[in-house]
C-alpha cells in the first residue's frame, strides 16, 4: 500500500516538524512549536524585529491532526513509537486549540487580546509584541485571515 511504501518519507516529514527526541541527530526538537506560547511560530523560534509571528493557525493544527491520523494508521507496524506519537499529537492539539481560542479566534468574552480587536473575530498576524489585523498576503488593514478560519472546520 501507499502508506507502507512511503512510511520512511512521511515519518521524516513528521520528525522534521515535530521531532520529540533531543537525541535525533538529523532534526531539531519541535522545530517551530513553542510550548510556552502554546502554538507554532511561522518562522520557527528565531527572533525577528517585532518578535516571532504566527498567521496561519490552520496549517499548524492540520499538520498535527494529520500526524495523529498517521500514527493511528501506522500503529500496527510502528507499535509503541506510533502509539506514543499519537498521544503526543493529542497533547499538542489540546495545547494548540487553547492557544487558538485565546490568541487567534476572538470571541466577545476574550480577556487576552485588546478589546478593540475583538470585533474582528480573528487576529490576523500575532507577533510577540503586537497584533496586526492584516495578512502577509495583503498589507491592507482589515483583511480577514482565512488561514485561521480553516481550523474551525475540524470541529
Amino acid at each position: 500500500s501507499w502508506g507502507i511504501a512511503n512510511s520512511a518519507w512521511v515519518n521524516s516529514l513528521i520528525r522534521d516538524v515535530s521531532n520529540p527526541s533531543s537525541n535525533d541527530p538529523y532534526f531539531p526538537t519541535f522545530r517551530s512549536f513553542d510550548w510556552f506560547a502554546g502554538h507554532s511560530w511561522a518562522s520557527g523560534i528565531f527572533a525577528s524585529q517585532d518578535g516571532n509571528n504566527e498567521e496561519s493557525t490552520s496549517e499548524d493544527y492540520n499538520f498535527y491532526f494529520a500526524a495523529k491520523l498517521w500514527a493511528q494508521v501506522s500503529e500496527r507496524s510502528g507499535g509503541t513509537v506510533m502509539r506514543n506519537l499519537g498521544k503526543l499529537m493529542d497533547v499538542i492539539l489540546a495545547v494548540e486549540s487553547r492557544a487558538m481560542q485565546s490568541y487567534f479566534l476572538l470571541e466577545d468574552e476574550n480577556t487576552v487580546q485588546p478589546k478593540a480587536f475583538l470585533k474582528n473575530k480573528v487576529s490576523g498576524i500575532l507577533w510577540e509584541d503586537k497584533l496586526d489585523h492584516t495578512t502577509f498576503f495583503s498589507q491592507q488593514t482589515g483583511n480577514p485571515d482565512d488561514s485561521n478560519y480553516t481550523y474551525c472546520a475540524i470541529f
